[in-house]
């Protein structure tokens, strides 16, 4: 809930509203910034409010299972996420969450809830896709976004 509020604040009421990509990703995760942890790599980039609320809550349901399951789970573990955007020949945002150092994965036997709201939010409430990967030594996730000129 805490994240809804931080995330709300910084987006206001209007989805004509364009939001710092950097702000987001700093709102949505300051939960489990605290023990270092999380390591964050990009560059500012504006977001119409529409994407930036997308993909805070899919940024959201990879931190919590981090959190419950994955490498922010025990000491020692991290997360990356970095971000670019690639403008030709049209414009894409790529975000990369890779988590290590968290204890061994096993690949989930039926996709849950995280899995199809990240997949489906991706695809279908953006135009883009969202690739989760269940390596042994941690969980990544590769976004793809469609920008607007």
């Amino acid at each position: 809930l805490d994240t809804l509020v931080r995330l709300s604040t910084l987006l206001g009421a209007s989805d004509q509203q364009a939001v710092d990509l950097r702000a987001v990703v700093e709102a949505t995760l300051a939960p489990y910034r605290d023990a270092g942890n999380l390591h964050l790599e990009g560059p500012r980039r504006l977001l119409p409010a529409r994407i930036a609320r997308t993909l805070s809550l899919m940024l959201h349901e990879l931190a919590t299972n981090a959190a419950k399951y994955g490498a922010l789970s025990r000491d020692g573990g991290t997360v990356d996420l970095a971000w670019s955007s690639i403008e030709a020949p049209e414009g894409r945002l790529v975000l990369t969450w890779t988590e290590r150092g968290g204890p061994p994965v096993e690949p989930p036997r039926r996709r849950g809830f995280g899995c199809t709201l990240i997949e489906q939010s991706a695809q279908h409430g953006l135009g883009g896709t969202a690739r989760l990967a269940f390596g042994r030594e941690g969980v990544s996730c590769r976004i793809e976004l469609p920008l607007p000129p």
